[in-house]
């Protein structure tokens, strides 16, 4: 009898612990990092902030809207599966990762946005006519730098890079970069100059038209010119994920690529904009918050959201980089995950 009580208790630890173990296992969960700069590609994203993505119940969602910045150290230390970034400096990582033999880089996988960029005045003015004037821009060395020189050279305008107002010189556009949109608009509304001016991104563009500011012109519809392209703008932003990553959660990735593709109605709904983009960007309860305070209507059409697959954006990519002068990147950068 006391045999059979022992057996009996051996046999309730057993099934006790393996209950614990499942138990236990069943309560690890898997965060899914997101990571996109704040402004348009927040805007690429706006469904999937509203309504998030359909995870096993292990999963979990954590989207951060910040800078680009603080989203290229966050890759560097491969603290994100996935990340929207400027196309120049997510080609500036990848080739980094592979001359330093990274087997698992972040490559390829959408565009996000074909440009939104924009220039604004105290006056309105042709590129030619803002000659001996003053443009702050954003970008230095990225993106709206590329774009906008590869404009001028186009036009015979030349740029002159300074650093401060007294630098200026009369036969040249002369511009100074500085951080962001914000300081753009802070230099632009501290003076009445009318050959001050300011290149910057949609939704800000639009605001600023609001507080008076001239809309000049159009970058996207430039380039098209410049560079006798079929399309308008270029590839500005794109969606990376890190190689294994997609490679474990091939549904996943392709879930939340079409959420981006079914955003572009759902932020282009005029219901969806009286009710405020930016409430949705603001309340985001995955992760970090958009600090814009304001998405006219009217500036989702210029944020210029353009979801294509890696395979069809490709050739769009290729052709940015040959017109700004970049390197060509290598073929495994485009990730394909249609495949």
């Amino acid at each position: 009898m006391k045999k059979s009580v022992s057996t009996l208790l051996v046999l309730v630890m057993i099934i006790t612990s393996i209950f614990t173990l499942t138990a236990c296992n069943n309560a690890t969960t898997t965060t899914i990092k997101v990571a996109v700069p704040d402004g348009a590609p927040a805007l690429s994203v706006t469904n999937i902030i509203k309504d998030g993505l359909k995870l096993n119940s292990n999963q979990k969602l954590q989207l951060d809207i910040t800078s680009p910045q603080l989203i290229k150290s966050s890759i560097q230390g491969k603290k994100v599966d996935m990340a929207i970034l400027p196309t120049n400096l997510a080609i500036a990582i990848y080739n980094a990762s592979i001359q330093e033999n990274d087997q698992d880089p972040y490559v390829m996988i959408a565009t996000a946005t074909y440009g939104n960029l924009f220039i604004v005045g105290n006056s309105q003015a042709t590129l030619s006519e803002m000659v001996g004037g003053i443009l702050y821009s954003i970008g230095q060395n990225a993106i709206p730098h590329k774009v906008l020189a590869k404009i001028a050279q186009q036009n015979n305008i030349p740029l002159n890079i300074i650093n401060k107002e007294s630098e200026k010189v009369a036969d040249k556009l002369n511009v100074i970069f500085v951080s962001d949109g914000p300081v753009v608009l802070e230099k632009l509304n501290a003076t009445t100059d009318t050959n001050f001016y300011g290149l910057l991104g949609e939704p800000a563009v639009t605001i600023s038209q609001v507080k008076g500011k001239k809309l000049c012109c159009d970058i996207q519809e430039m380039y098209k010119t410049a560079t006798n392209s079929e399309i308008l703008g270029y590839p500005q932003a794109v969606l990376l994920a890190r190689k294994s990553f997609v490679e474990n959660n091939l549904v996943l990735v392709n879930q939340f690529v079409q959420k981006m593709i079914e955003n572009i109605d759902y932020i282009n709904n005029v219901e969806n904009q009286k009710l405020g983009l930016e409430n949705i960007l603001q309340n985001n309860t995955y992760g970090t918050k958009s600090t814009l305070k304001k998405v006219p209507p009217k500036s989702i059409k210029g944020c210029n959201i353009v979801v294509k697959l890696t395979k069809d954006a490709k050739i769009d990519v290729n052709n940015l980089l040959a017109n700004i002068n970049m390197k060509v990147v290598n073929d495994n950068f485009y990730y394909d995950i249609t495949k």
